[in-house]
Protein backbone atom coordinates (compact mmCIF):
# COMPACT_ATOMS: atom_id res chain seq x y z
CA UNK A 1 0.00 0.00 0.00
CA UNK A 2 2.83 2.39 0.84
CA UNK A 3 4.73 1.47 -2.31
CA UNK A 4 1.70 1.97 -4.53
CA UNK A 5 0.91 5.24 -2.78
CA UNK A 6 4.36 6.51 -3.63
CA UNK A 7 4.00 5.55 -7.30
CA UNK A 8 0.54 7.08 -7.49
CA UNK A 9 1.71 10.26 -5.81
CA UNK A 10 4.65 10.52 -8.20
CA UNK A 11 2.33 10.52 -11.20
CA UNK A 12 -0.10 12.81 -9.43
CA UNK A 13 2.72 15.26 -8.75
CA UNK A 14 3.77 15.35 -12.39
CA UNK A 15 0.16 15.81 -13.49
CA UNK A 16 -0.19 18.73 -11.12
CA UNK A 17 3.03 20.24 -12.49
CA UNK A 18 1.68 19.90 -16.03
CA UNK A 19 -1.58 21.59 -15.05
CA UNK A 20 0.47 24.48 -13.62
CA UNK A 21 2.47 24.72 -16.91
CA UNK A 22 5.76 24.06 -15.12
CA UNK A 23 7.24 21.86 -17.90
CA UNK A 24 6.50 24.51 -20.55
CA UNK A 25 8.25 27.15 -18.48
CA UNK A 26 11.31 24.89 -18.08
CA UNK A 27 10.83 24.97 -14.33
CA UNK A 28 12.67 21.71 -13.74
CA UNK A 29 13.02 22.29 -10.01
CA UNK A 30 9.32 23.00 -9.74
CA UNK A 31 8.47 19.78 -11.54
CA UNK A 32 10.86 17.79 -9.36
CA UNK A 33 9.50 19.38 -6.20
CA UNK A 34 5.92 18.62 -7.25
CA UNK A 35 6.73 14.99 -8.01
CA UNK A 36 8.69 14.53 -4.78
CA UNK A 37 5.93 16.11 -2.72
CA UNK A 38 3.34 13.93 -4.45
CA UNK A 39 5.35 10.78 -3.79
CA UNK A 40 5.77 11.59 -0.10
CA UNK A 41 2.09 12.47 0.25
CA UNK A 42 1.12 9.25 -1.53
CA UNK A 43 3.30 7.14 0.76
CA UNK A 44 1.80 8.81 3.81
CA UNK A 45 -1.73 8.23 2.51
CA UNK A 46 -0.97 4.60 1.65
CA UNK A 47 0.33 4.02 5.17
CA UNK A 48 -2.66 5.81 6.70
CA UNK A 49 -5.21 3.76 4.76
CA UNK A 50 -3.41 0.50 5.51
CA UNK A 51 -3.71 1.28 9.22
CA UNK A 52 -7.43 1.89 8.93
CA UNK A 53 -8.18 -1.76 8.16
CA UNK A 54 -6.29 -5.09 8.11
CA UNK A 55 -4.68 -4.94 4.68
CA UNK A 56 -3.16 -8.01 3.10
CA UNK A 57 -0.71 -7.81 0.22
CA UNK A 58 -3.50 -9.00 -2.06
CA UNK A 59 -5.78 -6.21 -0.82
CA UNK A 60 -3.15 -3.64 -1.78
CA UNK A 61 -2.93 -5.19 -5.25
CA UNK A 62 -6.70 -4.99 -5.63
CA UNK A 63 -6.69 -1.32 -4.59
CA UNK A 64 -3.96 -0.68 -7.15
CA UNK A 65 -6.08 -2.34 -9.83
CA UNK A 66 -9.08 -0.17 -8.99
CA UNK A 67 -6.92 2.96 -9.03
CA UNK A 68 -5.31 2.21 -12.39
CA UNK A 69 -8.69 1.42 -13.86
CA UNK A 70 -10.10 4.65 -12.51
CA UNK A 71 -7.20 6.62 -13.96
CA UNK A 72 -7.44 4.99 -17.40
CA UNK A 73 -11.19 5.00 -18.14
CA UNK A 74 -11.60 8.83 -18.16
CA UNK A 75 -8.99 9.15 -20.92
CA UNK A 76 -11.45 7.77 -23.47
CA UNK A 77 -14.09 10.26 -22.37
CA UNK A 78 -11.71 13.21 -22.65
CA UNK A 79 -10.40 12.02 -26.00
CA UNK A 80 -13.95 11.79 -27.33
CA UNK A 81 -14.33 15.54 -26.81
CA UNK A 82 -11.61 16.16 -29.39
CA UNK A 83 -9.42 18.24 -27.11
CA UNK A 84 -5.66 18.15 -27.46
CA UNK A 85 -4.84 19.82 -24.16
CA UNK A 86 -2.80 17.63 -21.86
CA UNK A 87 -4.30 19.41 -18.85
CA UNK A 88 -7.68 17.87 -19.58
CA UNK A 89 -6.22 14.37 -19.76
CA UNK A 90 -4.19 14.80 -16.58
CA UNK A 91 -7.10 16.30 -14.65
CA UNK A 92 -9.48 13.51 -15.64
CA UNK A 93 -6.93 10.80 -14.95
CA UNK A 94 -5.98 12.23 -11.55
CA UNK A 95 -9.61 12.55 -10.51
CA UNK A 96 -10.49 9.07 -11.74
CA UNK A 97 -7.45 7.51 -10.11
CA UNK A 98 -8.25 9.15 -6.79
CA UNK A 99 -11.83 7.90 -6.95
CA UNK A 100 -10.59 4.43 -7.91
CA UNK A 101 -8.25 4.39 -4.92
CA UNK A 102 -11.12 5.30 -2.61
CA UNK A 103 -13.44 2.71 -4.14
CA UNK A 104 -10.76 0.02 -3.90
CA UNK A 105 -10.12 0.82 -0.25
CA UNK A 106 -13.85 0.66 0.46
CA UNK A 107 -14.37 -2.58 -1.47
CA UNK A 108 -11.61 -4.45 0.39
CA UNK A 109 -12.76 -3.52 3.88
CA UNK A 110 -14.69 -6.82 4.25
CA UNK A 111 -12.22 -9.00 2.33
CA UNK A 112 -8.76 -10.50 2.65
CA UNK A 113 -7.29 -11.28 -0.78
CA UNK A 114 -4.21 -13.44 -1.01
CA UNK A 115 -1.12 -12.30 -2.89
CA UNK A 116 -1.88 -14.71 -5.73
CA UNK A 117 -5.47 -13.51 -6.01
CA UNK A 118 -4.43 -9.86 -6.09
CA UNK A 119 -1.83 -10.60 -8.73
CA UNK A 120 -4.32 -12.47 -10.90
CA UNK A 121 -6.81 -9.62 -10.59
CA UNK A 122 -4.23 -7.20 -11.96
CA UNK A 123 -3.25 -9.63 -14.70
CA UNK A 124 -6.92 -10.04 -15.60
CA UNK A 125 -7.20 -6.28 -15.93
CA UNK A 126 -4.12 -6.14 -18.15
CA UNK A 127 -5.22 -9.10 -20.28
CA UNK A 128 -8.69 -7.66 -20.75
CA UNK A 129 -7.26 -4.32 -21.80
CA UNK A 130 -4.98 -5.96 -24.35
CA UNK A 131 -7.84 -8.05 -25.74
CA UNK A 132 -9.98 -4.95 -26.11
CA UNK A 133 -7.11 -3.15 -27.81
CA UNK A 134 -6.61 -6.06 -30.19
CA UNK A 135 -10.29 -6.13 -31.11
CA UNK A 136 -10.20 -2.39 -31.73
CA UNK A 137 -7.20 -2.79 -34.02
CA UNK A 138 -8.87 -5.53 -36.05
CA UNK A 139 -12.19 -3.74 -36.43
CA UNK A 140 -11.10 -0.11 -36.81
CA UNK A 141 -10.97 1.94 -39.98
CA UNK A 142 -7.37 2.67 -40.88
CA UNK A 143 -8.32 5.89 -42.66
CA UNK A 144 -9.71 7.55 -39.52
CA UNK A 145 -8.38 8.69 -36.18
CA UNK A 146 -9.08 5.72 -33.94
CA UNK A 147 -7.59 6.94 -30.67
CA UNK A 148 -10.97 7.25 -28.95
CA UNK A 149 -12.01 3.83 -30.22
CA UNK A 150 -8.77 2.26 -28.98
CA UNK A 151 -9.09 3.87 -25.56
CA UNK A 152 -12.75 2.91 -25.26
CA UNK A 153 -12.31 -0.73 -26.24
CA UNK A 154 -9.25 -1.21 -24.06
CA UNK A 155 -11.07 0.41 -21.12
CA UNK A 156 -14.05 -1.90 -21.59
CA UNK A 157 -11.77 -4.91 -21.86
CA UNK A 158 -9.80 -3.96 -18.76
CA UNK A 159 -13.01 -3.39 -16.80
CA UNK A 160 -14.41 -6.78 -17.83
CA UNK A 161 -11.14 -8.58 -17.09
CA UNK A 162 -10.82 -7.05 -13.66
CA UNK A 163 -14.54 -7.43 -12.89
CA UNK A 164 -14.60 -11.12 -13.80
CA UNK A 165 -11.56 -11.94 -11.68
CA UNK A 166 -12.91 -9.89 -8.79
CA UNK A 167 -16.23 -11.75 -8.97
CA UNK A 168 -14.43 -15.09 -8.96
CA UNK A 169 -12.19 -14.42 -5.94
CA UNK A 170 -14.46 -12.21 -3.83
CA UNK A 171 -16.28 -15.09 -2.03
CA UNK A 172 -13.06 -16.72 -0.83
CA UNK A 173 -11.67 -13.32 0.20
CA UNK A 174 -14.81 -12.65 2.26
CA UNK A 175 -14.49 -16.06 3.92
CA UNK A 176 -10.86 -15.34 4.77
CA UNK A 177 -11.90 -12.07 6.39
CA UNK A 178 -14.62 -13.84 8.35
CA UNK A 179 -12.12 -16.37 9.69
CA UNK A 180 -9.77 -13.55 10.66
CA UNK A 181 -12.49 -11.76 12.65
CA UNK A 182 -13.57 -14.95 14.45
CA UNK A 183 -10.06 -15.71 15.63
CA UNK A 184 -9.63 -15.51 19.40
CA UNK A 185 -6.25 -15.58 21.13
CA UNK A 186 -5.82 -15.97 24.88
CA UNK A 187 -2.43 -15.99 26.63
CA UNK A 188 -1.69 -16.32 30.36
CA UNK A 189 1.97 -15.82 31.37
CA UNK A 190 3.87 -18.27 33.54
CA UNK A 191 4.37 -17.77 37.28
CA UNK A 192 7.78 -17.89 38.99
CA UNK A 193 7.95 -19.20 42.57
CA UNK A 194 10.77 -18.23 44.96
CA UNK A 195 11.96 -21.07 47.23
CA UNK A 196 14.77 -19.44 49.18
CA UNK A 197 17.68 -19.20 46.74
CA UNK A 198 16.12 -21.50 44.25
CA UNK A 199 13.62 -20.40 41.62
CA UNK A 200 11.20 -22.65 39.86
CA UNK A 201 8.70 -22.00 37.13
CA UNK A 202 5.20 -23.15 37.81
CA UNK A 203 3.55 -24.25 34.55
CA UNK A 204 0.97 -21.59 33.98
CA UNK A 205 1.10 -20.76 30.27
CA UNK A 206 -2.09 -21.30 28.38
CA UNK A 207 -2.33 -20.46 24.70
CA UNK A 208 -5.71 -20.81 23.09
CA UNK A 209 -6.40 -19.90 19.49
CA UNK A 210 -9.90 -20.30 18.11
CA UNK A 211 -10.79 -19.94 14.42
Amino acid sequence: SISFGGDFGLGFGYGLADILDLPERDAERGVSASMLSGALAGKWLGNYLARRQPYTRGDAFVVRGFSLLGAYIPLAIVDATGTSKSKAYWSASMLGGSLGWGVGHYMTRQQNFTTAQGTLLNLGELAGGLIGLGIAYLTSNENKDNSTYYLTMSSIGASFGFGIMYHVYRPSAEMAMSRFRNMNLSLQPAMIADHGRRYSVIPGVRLRCTF
